[in-house]
């Protein structure tokens, strides 16, 4: 719809590199979104030009030697930043935030967890993006939160008006709304997922078992919770050190 409002007035081959990259150059505030834009589209005209709809594709960067807008990491979220976030937004992002907390899942995948997906103990989770079928182990917090949420349709989460969310983009623009509202930044909803990791990691789990919670391959595992092994790698150091002196 949004590349609808900006080129749905020209004809499908009248669109050119230059008005893709002016179209990027004005959300170059928004990298994500100007990078998820671009591969919308040139996923459309991958479809169009085998029908001769369309004769190049302007959304393929690559061919005119312009890389995507480069992304900042998402960052683990701080204890003081949970806890206003848990004290002071709405009780349905809450809830969504610690779903995410306590599961290390990505946000459309929270919003496809059902309440028959919790059972004895364990809560069943199928990954959109990879297909990867889980089953976790729910954690005793979260079991408790569940028992005293508002069960108002058949997801565990809902919008405000009780209703299931119909995108994972419908939650995060609610949610970053929230975020706004409360002052968090640098409070993202993905960074949850980040912080689920790195709370595992500091807890002392092995790259594996997280890689077993999150669905995350190994190497991936290792670049969230980097930070937690310099932490305690640092931690050990100091140790020896003040060993060392003491002796």
């Amino acid at each position: 719809d949004i590349l609808r409002s900006i080129f749905g007035a020209h004809g499908v081959k009248a669109v050119r590199h230059k008005h893709v990259l002016r179209m990027r150059d004005k959300l170059a505030d928004k990298p994500g979104k100007a990078n998820t834009m671009i591969r919308t589209m040139r996923a459309v005209y991958r479809w169009a030009i085998p029908r001769e709809l369309a004769v190049v594709n302007p959304a393929d960067l690559s061919a005119v030697n312009v890389k995507a807008l480069p992304m900042g990491e998402h960052k683990p979220w701080t204890e003081a930043a949970l806890e206003k976030f848990a004290a002071e937004a709405e009780p349905h992002l809450v809830l969504s935030a610690q779903l995410a907390l306590f599961s290390g899942q990505r946000q459309g995948d929270c919003i496809r967890m059902r309440w028959d997906d919790f059972k004895n103990g364990r809560m069943k989770v199928i990954q959109e993006k990879t297909g990867t079928e889980l089953w976790l182990p729910a954690h005793p917090l979260l079991t408790k939160i569940l028992a005293s949420a508002p069960k108002t349709a058949l997801t565990v989460l809902v919008n405000s008006r009780g209703r299931p969310w119909r995108t994972a983009n419908a939650l995060a623009q609610a949610f970053g709304k929230e975020v706004k509202r409360l002052r968090l930044s640098g409070c993202v909803f993905h960074g949850l997922r980040k912080t689920a990791c790195v709370t595992l990691a500091e807890a002392g789990c092995t790259t594996r078992q997280i890689s077993a919670i999150t669905g995350q391959s190994g190497q991936m595992v290792d670049h969230y919770t980097k930070m937690a092994d310099r932490e305690a790698l640092a931690a050990a150091a100091f140790a020896k050190v003040c060993e060392a002196s003491a002796k």
